[in-house]
C-alpha cells in the first residue's frame, strides 16, 4: 500500500472476505503498519492537488484549463467553449460524468455493451469455458481476473454470475466495484442499489464488513461522479463498521478535500498509508502485545511532547517473539575502601577487554554496510520498503516506549551512582581546605577522610547495585527485541548486521557499568593515603563472568505462524519473514481480456482471505469455526504493495478453492469475496 496514489483513475482493491467463527480480535501482521506516517506537510500539499484534480467536473476546470493553456502555448485564458473544442480536438473528455439514475437491467445492460465494445474475444473465451457454467466457478474466475488486474474479465465473471445466481448479494457488490473500476459509476450505482435490497452477511475475514465495502463502492461511485457531499457520510459510516478499510479511509480524504475539510482530509491522508486503523493512545511504558488494536505509536526525537506519532511500536509491525535473552554478568562490588583498592586493576583490565568488543563489533558492522545497500537493489518495492522498516525499527528499538522507559529508569539509577562520587569529591574538598596549613593536617585529614570515604563506598554499593539491577532489565529487553527483529529475516547478510547490533547494546552497556565501577576504585585509589585506613595491592583477579550473547535462528518461512502459501487455481502467493512473491500460470480465458488503459485503474488489488466458517477438521469429532486469514495488495505489475497475516488455532479444513498454509495450518476458502474500489487520484 502506498501513501499516495498517482494514478488517475480508480483504484481497485479485491478483498476475499470470508466470516470467521469469534468475534473476538486475533493478532494479525499488517506489512504497511511498520512504515512511518507522513509528514504534515505532503499532506497539505496533496490535498491542494486533490482538490485541483479529484473534484469532479468543477472541480477539474481550472486544472484542466491550466494543463491545456500550457499545452497549447495560449498565454490568454481559455473559454469555456474554446475549452470544450480543445477537449474534443485532443480526443479528451472532462473526467466527471453526469449522475443518471439507471434500473438494474439497463445498468447489466450497458456494462454489457462496454465489454462488447472492448473485449468481444474475452467475452467469446469466458462463454466457452467452464467458468461460464455454475455462479460458483463465475465468482472464482473474477477472483482470479482480479489477482492478475483485470477488472474486464472480473466484471465479465460477475455478469455471468449474477446471471446464473441473481440473488446473491455479494456479486452485486463485486460487480459495482468492477464497475466503478471501469469508470461507469451510474452504472455502479444502480447495481448496488440492487445489492441493498438482498441481505448482506455480516462480518468477514479480517473483521472487514462487507456493508462496509458495498458503502465504500457506493462512495467512490459518487466521488467519480462529483458528489463528494454525498459520498462522505457513506465513508465515514465504512469506517464505522471497518476501521481497518484503509481504502474507504483514502476515499474520505478525497471526499473531504473536495468539500473544503483540508484539515481532516489531511490528517486522513497522512494515516492512508498504513492498514490499521488509527490507534487509542496507551498509557506510556505499557507493553505491546498485538490484539486487535495496536498502542500508541512511537514519537520523534523532535518531538518533546509526545504530540506528533511517526512509527507503530516494533512489536506492533514485526514478530519478535523469537528474540533470545541476554544476562548481564553480576559484577563484584567491593563493599570496603581496601576491597576497592583491591579491585581497581580488575576492573581496568576488564574495561579494556570489554571496549576491545565493542570496537571490533562496530568494525563488522561497518563493512556489512555497504554491501547490504549493494544486494537489495534487485529486489521487489514491497520487500526492499519491509527491509527499510526493518532497519529503521533496529535504528529506533531504544525509543520504543516500553524500552525507553526501562532506560529512563536505569539514567535515573546511574545518576544517583553519580551524585554519590560528586558528593564525596566536594566533601573531600572541603576536609581539605578545613585541615590545609596545620602542622598535623594529614592525621587530621585522615581522621575525617577515612570514615567518609567508608560510609560513601557503602552509599555507593546500594546506588550500584540498584543501576545494575535496572541496566540489567533494560539491556536485556533491548537485546531481545533486536534479536526479535534479527529473526524477522531471511537474509543472512542483514540478521548478522541485526545480531552484531543487540550484541553491542548489550556488550556496551556492561561496559558502562564496568566503567562505573572502575570511577569509584579509581578515585579510592587517588586518595588511598588519606582516606583508606590500611593500603593494599591491586592484583587483576576475576570481577565477572563471561558475557554470552545468544543469537535469533534466520528466519525460515514462519514467524509467529504467520507465514503464507495459497494456490486459487491460476495464483499462487507466498509470503514469509521479509519477502512477498506472486506466480501466475496460465490465465486461461482471462488471458484473451486485454489489459485495462490506465486512464481507467490504478490495478491495485487488495485480497483478503480466511478460512470457511464451519469447516470439519479431520480426526476431530465436531467442526470448527475458524479465525484466521491474510491480505496481500499488488500493484499493476503484480508486485506486492502489502500484505497481512492473521494468527489462528493450527487445522486442517477442507478446500473449495485451494490449499491455504498459514504458518502450519492448511485451511479451506469459501467462495465469498468482495471488490473493494479505491479512490480515483
Amino acid at each position: 500500500m502506498t501513501f499516495f496514489h498517482k494514478s488517475p483513475w480508480a483504484a481497485l482493491a479485491c478483498a476475499l472476505l470470508l466470516s470467521t467463527a469469534s468475534a473476538q480480535t486475533q493478532p494479525w501482521r499488517a506489512w504497511s503498519d511498520a512504515l512511518p506516517r507522513p509528514a504534515l506537510e505532503e499532506a497539505q500539499d496533496k490535498v491542494a492537488e486533490l482538490q485541483a484534480t479529484a473534484c469532479g467536473e468543477s472541480g477539474n476546470a481550472g486544472a484542466l484549463l491550466a494543463q491545456l493553456e500550457n499545452h497549447l502555448g495560449n498565454a490568454s485564458p481559455l473559454s469555456p467553449q474554446a475549452l470544450q473544442a480543445a477537449l474534443d480536438s485532443a480526443g479528451l473528455q472532462p473526467p466527471a460524468q453526469r449522475p443518471v439514475a439507471l434500473s438494474l437491467s439497463s445498468a447489466l445492460a450497458h456494462a454489457q455493451a462496454w465489454l462488447e465494445q472492448h473485449d468481444p474475444a474475452g467475452l467469446k473465451a469466458l462463454a466457452a469455458s467452464e467458468d461460464a457454467r455454475s455462479a460458483a466457478k463465475a465468482k472464482a474466475a473474477a477472483l482470479e481476473a482480479t489477482l492478475l488486474n483485470k477488472p474486464n474479465a472480473a466484471a465479465a465473471a460477475l455478469l455471468t454470475a449474477h446471471r446464473l445466481d441473481p440473488k446473491d448479494a455479494e456479486t452485486l457488490v463485486n460487480l459495482g466495484g468492477a464497475l466503478v473500476v471501469l469508470a461507469l459509476p451510474n452504472e455502479a450505482l444502480a447495481v448496488l442499489d440492487a445489492a441493498n435490497q438482498l441481505p448482506l452477511p455480516i462480518g468477514g475475514a479480517l473483521g472487514w464488513s462487507p456493508q462496509a465495502v458495498a458503502l465504500n463502492n457506493r462512495g467512490v461511485a459518487l466521488l467519480d461522479l462529483g458528489q463528494a457531499g454525498s459520498a462522505e457520510p457513506l465513508f465515514r459510516q465504512a469506517l464505522r463498521l471497518t476501521p481497518d478499510l484503509v481504502e474507504a479511509r483514502s476515499n474520505l480524504a478525497r471526499a473531504l478535500a473536495c468539500t473544503g475539510k483540508t484539515a481532516e482530509a489531511a490528517t486522513l491522508l497522512r494515516a492512508s498509508g498504513r492498514r490499521t486503523a488509527q490507534p487509542t493512545p496507551a498509557t506510556p511504558g505499557t507493553p505491546v502485545t498485538p490484539t486487535g488494536v495496536p498502542p500508541a505509536e512511537v514519537t520523534s526525537d523532535d518531538d518533546p511532547e509526545g504530540t506528533e506519532e511517526t512509527t507503530r511500536p516494533i512489536e506492533w509491525a514485526f514478530d519478535i517473539s523469537h528474540g533470545k535473552g541476554v544476562n548481564l554478568p553480576n559484577l563484584k562490588l567491593p563493599g570496603s575502601p581496601k576491597e576497592a583498592l583491591e579491585l581497581n586493576a580488575s576492573y581496568g583490565a576488564l574495561s579494556t577487554t570489554l571496549v576491545g568488543r565493542v570496537h571490533g563489533l562496530a568494525q563488522q558492522q561497518s563493512q556489512l554496510i555497504s554491501s547490504l545497500g549493494a544486494q537489495r537493489l534487485g529486489e521487489p518495492p514491497l520487500v526492499q520498503l519491509r527491509q527499510a522498516a526493518l532497519d529503521a525499527a533496529l535504528v529506533q528499538s531504544r525509543r520504543e516506549p516500553r524500552i525507553r522507559s526501562l532506560w529512563t529508569a536505569t539514567e535515573q539509577a546511574d545518576r544517583e551512582v553519580q551524585r554519590v562520587i560528586d558528593g564525596f569529591n566536594q566533601e573531600f574538598s572541603g576536609f581539605y581546605a578545613q585541615t590545609a596549613g596545620q602542622v598535623d593536617a594529614l592525621p587530621r585529614l585522615q581522621a575525617l577522610c577515612i570514615p567518609a570515604m567508608s560510609s560513601a563506598t557503602n552509599s555507593w554499593r546500594a546506588a550500584m547495585n540498584l543501576y545494575a539491577t535496572r541496566l540489567a532489565k533494560a539491556a536485556e529487553a533491548q537485546y531481545r527485541l533486536e534479536t526479535g527483529l534479527a529473526a524477522n529475516s531471511s537474509d543472512s547478510q542483514w540478521h548478522l548486521f541485526a545480531s552484531l547490533t543487540a550484541e553491542h547494546t548489550a556488550v556496551n552497556s556492561y561496559a558502562t557499568l564496568v566503567n562505573s565501577a572502575a570511577q569509584w576504585t579509581g578515585l579510592v585509589t587517588t586518595l588511598a593515603t588519606v582516606c583508606v585506613e590500611s593500603e593494599t595491592t591491586s592484583l587483576v583477579q576475576e570481577v565477572a563472568g563471561p558475557l554470552h550473547t545468544p543469537r535469533a535462528d534466520l528466519c525460515s518461512g514462519t514467524m509467529d505462524h504467520l507465514s503464507l502459501s495459497v494456490s486459487i487455481k491460476v495464483v499462487q502467493i507466498s509470503v514469509s519473514c521479509d519477502k512477498a512473491s506472486l506466480k501466475v500460470a496460465s490465465p486461461g480465458w482471462i488471458g484473451a481480456f486485454g489489459k485495462v488503459d490506465k486512464s481507467f485503474t490504478s490495478g491495485d488489488v487488495t485480497v483478503s482471505a480466511g478460512a470457511e466458517i464451519g469447516a470439519e477438521v479431520p480426526l476431530t469429532s465436531a467442526g470448527i469455526k475458524a479465525a484466521g486469514g491474510f491480505y496481500v495488495t499488488l500493484n499493476a505489475e503484480g508486485e506486492f504493495k502489502d500484505v497481512g497475516v492473521l494468527a489462528e488455532a493450527k487445522a486442517s479444513l477442507s478446500t473449495k478453492v485451494g490449499p491455504v498454509k498459514i504458518g502450519s495450518s492448511v485451511k479451506g476458502l469459501s467462495g465469498r469475496w468482495s471488490l473493494i474500489a479505491g479512490s480515483s487520484h
